[in-house]
């Protein structure tokens, strides 16, 4: 019967709704049918009342806000109100905490929409009651479901704006329905969602812009087919920490495309790969710049880490042209570049100090405007000029060929110091049973003195041996003092004979003995 009885009611109303068959206004159906308490005071069930003047239809509310709407059950109000044209106050009342906008409040059996909570004792309703009224009680209820003229439905808020308004969370789905509580101002869907379409192939298709955020949703416009997000987005992550957080082990793939497909509209901090140049790059406000390695803008000044697969080299080049190559084993080539005429020319500049631990192999000229200290061997294939000396604690040592000069034909020592040399006398401190002065047979003098006016020669020998050993056989021009005595394995040849006038005179003077042993 309970059946029979609703399907007659929904007749009728829809007869009214749509017929225009006007029920009198006073009229009301109470549910469950027939009434089974005082209508509408101490009703029982739901009251259903026509409104003929708007064709509209309210269930539990004499002042339905759309063709169709659906109040909850009435809730006493704490405290009183009081009303001044659409101004409420309160006394005793907590309006922010008990009420809501859209909310309905009946006092002295007229019922009004609040519009507006100023705080807990004072609101705006829609239309002043039909007289102020003084400290009377009142009741208060929802809108549960609402139907506007424009067909906007409005469940849980009497004021939707959109074709749906749900105010609160919602479930969609036959095993989710009745059995899944969905998230606080959430959804639940258990099939496909299709928006914009009506062939969606997964769980959310969307034909058109998305915008996510309570700053962005309703203001902005997302772009064609895009989306705009207002928070933090977290891919393989349920807490992202920035604006974009990947967790992955995979890879993100940047946009690709050729040089004449970078962006219309440049912005900085664009990136993407670039094709025609076989590069990433990305864009600095001014200009795109290379991300792969260190590139200028017309790409004849770059570091290449590798210009053939896995060779292990990084590459310097400078306006085209390769300058310096470091090899798998460290080793740098620095190739090109014009001769050093001083420390500050040539192919490799150092202003600090620069320490070298092992070998230092220069194939051309080695200049040095300051010290040069070495305190290692150091040998040289080309020549070695100096214009402040060089002090060495080693000594400078001759290969072993016995070939190299001291000095060069034209160019000679014009002073040379050492413990030898003293005051321009040249002491020589042989081994003993070596020779001391060794001059070899040559073509011309073996050892030539010029004229003085003082000794030229002095021998002195202090133990017996012999102090000079001439060979082979030697010309002496001049006069020759010998004191002590002298042996002569060889010929004697005096020229220029004097005649002696005594024994202090002539071309052969002695002062001791003679002993000859020949004829």
């Amino acid at each position: 019967m309970k059946k029979l009885y609703l399907i007659a009611i929904c007749r009728l109303l829809i007869l009214n709704l749509f017929l225009n068959i006007s029920f009198t206004p006073a009229y009301a159906i109470q549910w469950p049918f027939p009434p089974t308490g005082d209508m509408p005071g101490g009703k029982v069930g739901s009251v259903i009342y026509p409104d003929t003047d708007s064709y509209s239809l309210g269930v539990d509310t004499r002042l339905p806000q759309g063709k169709f709407q659906v109040q909850s059950d009435k809730t006493a109000g704490t405290g009183t109100i009081s009303s001044t044209e659409s101004t409420v106050t309160g006394n005793l009342t907590v309006f922010t905490s008990e009420l809501k906008v859209g909310d309905q409040i009946i006092a002295d059996k007229q019922t009004r929409t609040i519009l507006t909570i100023t705080d807990n004792t004072s609101l705006i309703i829609n239309t002043p009651f039909e007289t102020d009224l003084t400290s009377e009680n009142y009741e208060h209820s929802q809108s549960m479901f609402i139907v506007k003229i424009d067909g906007s439905v409005g469940i849980n808020t009497p004021f939707p704006v959109n074709k749906l308004d749900v105010k609160g969370g919602a479930v969609i789905g036959l095993t989710y329905t009745t059995s899944e509580t969905a998230p606080e101002s959430g959804l639940l869907i258990e099939g496909s969602v299709g928006i914009g379409t009506t062939t969606p192939q997964n769980k959310l298709d969307i034909e058109g812009g998305v915008t996510i955020g309570s700053l962005y949703s309703g203001t902005d416009a997302a772009p064609t087919d895009g989306l705009l997000v207002e928070g933090n987005v977290g891919i393989g992550n349920n807490d992202p920490k920035s604006k974009v957080q990947i967790d992955g082990t995979d890879a993100l793939r940047i946009p690709v495309g050729t040089e004449t497909q970078r962006p219309v509209t440049e912005l900085t901090g664009q990136i993407r790969y670039n094709t025609t140049l076989s590069r990433y790059e990305g864009y600095d406000g001014t200009a795109w710049e290379s991300l792969s390695g260190s590139i200028d803008i017309d790409q004849d000044t770059q570091i290449q880490v590798e210009e053939s697969a896995d060779e292990d080299k990084i590459r310097f080049d400078t306006a085209g042209t390769e300058r310096m190559i470091i090899d798998n084993l460290g080793i740098i080539n620095i190739t090109g570049g014009d001769e050093s005429l001083n420390k500050n020319s040539g192919i490799l500049v150092i202003e600090g100090g620069t320490g070298i631990e092992k070998n230092l192999n220069v194939g051309g000229s080695l200049n040095v405007e300051g010290s040069f200290d070495m305190t290692g061997e150091t040998g040289f294939t080309g020549q070695i000029t100096t214009e402040a000396g060089i002090i060495t604690g080693a000594g400078i040592i001759s290969d072993t060929d016995s070939t190299d000069n001291l000095g060069t034909t034209g160019t000679r020592f014009l002073n040379t110091y050492t413990d030898n040399v003293i005051a321009n006398k040249v002491q020589l401190d042989g081994a003993t049973g070596a020779n001391v002065l060794q001059i070899t047979d040559n073509a011309l003098d073996g050892l030539s003195i010029t004229e003085g006016t003082n000794d030229l020669i002095v021998v002195d020998t202090t133990n017996g041996v012999e102090s000079v050993n001439i060979t082979p056989d030697t010309n002496i021009t001049g006069n020759v003092d010998i004191t002590g005595n002298t042996s002569t394995n060889g010929t004697v040849i005096i020229n220029n004979v004097t005649e002696s006038d005594d024994k202090d005179t002539g071309s052969v003077i002695l002062e001791g003995g003679m002993g000859i042993e020949g004829n």
